[in-house]
């Protein structure tokens, strides 16, 4: 979907028997469809000299919501089951499609592949078993409706979110050449070489932007920020000793200045993840917790202390931290990676796998959340779940051997099991 412009496409798979019931849900949906939000598609649509099973695939794969017309038809049909289904919940373990099984008539699905995603309708109560069909229908919809709405919200945001990084990157760009510009006025003039190394570090030109800040500096050996921005272009170059030392000098400088005050939980944040990344864990911790008593509302400072408390074996208190830091930000990917690891260590591990699913929702790039949640999935005994996972861990980092030697495992158990 293309925010804004395209409506969601959504796929039916079902059994042909269940015809008729795919039609009537799909009339129940028609608000969605005028008002330019969602799109159906279905098998019967192919057209005259296309190719059936690619037609299908195709639309299997670009669909953002994929029905499951659950029955005992579909239960038994080895396409439907076996094939599309198959292909359907990978793609939603992935992130890349949301899976919506509807309960259409009575049947045994106990510990089915789809059994652990809330099923439609209400109570998970099939169609037929309802007194009027199409309140039965009409509750599917409603659940179909939220789901699609919440999609298209997230893809606006990040629609806006893409159009204000592109906006900042030619504020920066066009900001560099005035930087540049005032430079070659006034060699002397420290503020201009510090901003020139605030918008290389902004751009993400870590190693470019150490000779401006450092021109800065020795312009003006009391100029907090350039020593600031100088911590964080050393901590991401990896250099992380010289990081230290120069947001310690920034913190000291800023103190002088009363009007620079709001500038401390920021330095405090960096100075605590460079120490994090250098093992120093109580001085980390110290560090998180002076960023959150300067500004208590920085969900991010609250999931960089849950991975101290990770790190230090303090798992309570690493739930607890990420926890609050998705309240302040349910989007924040690092508190549901913590929460899930945290959860992981507690043995809470069907909680675990929902926190990693819900990071998983919004990011489908980390090999190594990918990887938590096959060990969660694994020791619940849900083997196959645990193998497909991995498998996309795998996919992500192909080089890790331990990912592979746990996935070998599974086949192993999964062997066994047999």
């Amino acid at each position: 979907m293309t925010a804004g412009t395209d409506p969601l496409k959504l796929f039916y798979c079902y059994a042909r028997e269940d015809k008729v019931f795919r039609d009537d849900l799909d009339r129940h949906l028609s608000g969605l469809k005028r008002e330019g939000l969602l799109t159906t598609w279905h098998d019967l649509m192919i057209t005259a000299g296309e190719e059936w099973e690619d037609a299908i695939n195709t639309h299997l794969n670009e669909a953002d919501i994929i029905a499951l017309l659950i029955s005992p038809h579909f239960m038994a049909s080895d396409y439907c089951y076996g094939k599309e289904m198959a292909r359907a919940l990978q793609r939603h373990e992935r992130g890349e499609a949301r899976v919506m099984p509807i309960l259409i008539r009575p049947v045994d699905w106990t510990n089915a592949p789809f059994s652990k995603i809330n099923l439609l309708p209400s109570n998970a109560i099939a169609v037929t078993r309802w007194e009027d069909r199409d309140s039965a229908f009409e509750d599917a919809g409603r659940g179909i409706r939220a789901v699609v709405e919440k999609l298209v919200e997230r893809f606006k945001q990040k629609e806006l979110q893409n159009s204000k990084k592109q906006a900042t990157l030619i504020q920066y760009n066009e900001n560099l050449a005035l930087c540049e510009e005032a430079i070659r006025n006034d060699p002397t003039d420290a503020v201009a070489h510090g901003a020139k190394g605030y918008v290389l570090v902004e751009l993400d030109r870590m190693q470019e932007a150490l000779d401006p800040l450092d021109e800065a500096i020795r312009l003006d050996p009391t100029y907090a920020s350039a020593y600031f921005n100088k911590g964080k272009a050393l901590a991401v170059l990896g250099r992380l000793d010289e990081a230290l030392v120069t947001l310690n000098k920034s913190i000291r400088l800023t103190r002088l200045r009363e009007s620079d005050s709001w500038k401390m939980p920021i330095i405090y944040q960096t100075k605590a993840y460079v120490l994090s990344a250098l093992s120093r864990n109580e001085e980390a911790l110290m560090a998180f917790q002076e960023t959150i008593r300067r500004d208590p509302t920085v969900s991010t400072s609250h999931s960089g202390i849950s991975a101290v408390f990770y790190a230090l074996n303090r798992f309570e208190e690493a739930l607890k931290t990420a926890e609050e830091a998705l309240r302040i930000d349910p989007d924040n990917t690092a508190a549901y990676r913590h929460k899930g690891n945290a959860l992981l260590k507690l043995e809470r591990y069907k909680e675990a796998v929902a926190a990693f699913d819900r990071f998983i929702y919004i990011d489908q790039t980390s090999a190594e959340v990918y990887n938590n949640k096959g060990v969660a999935l694994a020791l619940q005994g849900q083997l196959q779940e645990a193998l497909t996972t991995y498998d996309k861990a795998i996919q992500l980092d192909p080089t890790n051997a331990g990912m592979k030697q746990r996935r070998q495992y599974i086949i192993d158990a999964l062997y066994n099991n047999d």
